[in-house]
């Protein structure tokens, strides 16, 4: 009887361990998924190796930031994802060279440039050492993804030029802070371009610029990262 009891207890703490476990393994992607940078601190502080935790579907921190990065429309929230991520990057003992489970079996690298993640936080994985040679099962390499991506903004890049040329009229340089016209178009209006082009402009509003300038230095981000990576796989492969 003593021996039965013994047994049941054991079992009842195995399973108060295991649940335990559970509900820190999911407390990191609550945080992240409330796009709460403060409980994600206080998570990391408590856990720091929850960083590197995966969920049910072998998904990690890193690779739940880049999806709901890539899909929020939300200025907002794409900002407070921005800034959770270059902490995990910078500041903790995140794995940047971690793989999806799934194939074709992306590296965190190239997840992040196929979801659009900004540039800066792409710089950020590579000095981390993220590395920049990996192929996936498609036969695909980070360098693939770049190009790929960079066409596709070229699309985007081309649709919005044309758009903007045929009001030229409307054109003008913004000459303070507050932003509040871009090439003649309201705040709203830019919101929707963006919305319509698929096009994340958050990181071309807080400061003067000349309009047409802008749009052939700045929009094409994915051709810099492009030319950002192309240098570093030429030397890896040994061609320079």
């Amino acid at each position: 009887m003593k021996k039965g009891f013994k047994l049941l207890t054991f079992a009842f703490l195995a399973l108060i361990s295991v649940s335990n476990l559970f509900c820190e393994h999911h407390a990191i992607f609550d945080a992240i998924e409330k796009a709460s940078y403060s409980k994600v601190l206080l998570v990391l502080e408590r856990e720091p190796e929850s960083v590197n935790f995966v969920d049910e579907n072998g998904v990690s921190p890193l690779f739940k930031l880049c999806d709901l990065y890539g899909s929020e429309e939300d200025f907002d929230r794409r900002k407070k994802l921005k800034n959770i991520f270059r902490y995990i990057v910078k500041y903790t003992d995140v794995n940047v060279n971690s793989v999806l489970e799934t194939a074709p079996k992306f590296s965190i690298l190239q997840y992040a440039i196929d979801k659009d993640i900004s540039y800066s936080l792409i710089e950020l994985l590579v000095k981390k050492g993220a590395d920049i040679s990996y192929v996936n099962l498609s036969g695909n390499s980070v360098l693939d993804i770049a190009e790929k991506n960079y066409l596709k903004e070229k699309v985007v890049l081309d649709a919005l030029r044309k758009e903007i040329n045929s009001h030229k009229n409307k054109i003008k340089k913004i000459r303070d802070m507050e932003c509040s016209k871009y090439c003649g178009y309201s705040l709203e209006d830019l919101i929707q371009q963006r919305e319509k082009h698929q096009f994340h402009l958050e990181e071309h509003l807080s400061f003067p610029f000349d309009c047409q300038r802008k749009i052939v230095h700045d929009l094409l981000k994915m051709m810099n990262l492009f030319h950002y990576l192309n240098p570093k796989f030429i030397k890896m492969e040994g061609y320079l």
